[in-house]
């Protein structure tokens, strides 16, 4: 095998089950729907670019990749004489590619809409955030004891309650509810 495919082979085993008691395989299995044995390999499952005029070799790789899992099925030619995987990408797409274009177009106005700096990284504390009173916030069901903060309670409260600044749609998803008041962009984006 090449080293690509044993680059791939070894950051998927860490995802062949998800592990119930650590709350970053907790946090796979949520946010992107990653169940079962094979689902977390599919993270990790290598994919053409839908763009490749000619189409996309890889010298290295082997019909074993194929069959492991390692590689898509889908638009796959194993050369003879171990000349690697060539990969036609129009192929690999499914008849109805309405989503994969979907996906393209929210990515292409990311990228050309000017970037919103000051969040910080705060979403990630509003999914923790938690004052007096307030019901547990949704990710408490992932933290547990296995993993402590590296901040008390008091002091990420106080960060979240100093304003948020997050258009992250994923993110706004798992806001603790008490945070959302505390978004200047609102608690849900339309």
């Amino acid at each position: 095998r090449g080293e690509p495919s044993a680059r791939m082979a070894g950051a998927a085993d860490g995802f062949r089950k998800l592990d119930a008691a650590h709350p970053v395989f907790n946090f796979f299995e949520q946010y992107y729907g990653v169940t079962g044995g094979k689902g977390p390999r599919r993270l990790a499952r290598w994919s053409p670019p839908l763009e490749s005029p000619g189409g996309v070799l890889l010298e290295a790789a082997t019909a074993d990749d194929l069959g492991d899992g390692t590689l898509h099925l889908r638009g796959a030619q194993v050369l003879d004489g171990g000349g690697g995987v060539l990969y036609d990408p129009a192929a690999c797409v499914p008849a109805d590619a309405s989503p994969f274009l979907w996906h393209r177009d929210v990515l292409a106005a990311t990228e050309a809409a000017p970037p919103i700096t000051s969040c910080y990284g705060l979403h990630e504390w509003a999914m923790l955030y938690h004052p007096e009173g307030a019901p547990e916030p949704p990710s408490a069901r992932y933290q547990g004891s296995a993993l402590q903060l590296r901040v008390d309670r008091e002091t990420l409260n106080a960060a979240v309650e100093g304003g948020v600044s997050c258009t992250h749609v994923d993110a706004l998803r798992f806001f603790a509810p008490a945070a959302a008041r505390h978004n200047r962009h609102g608690g849900r984006l339309e």
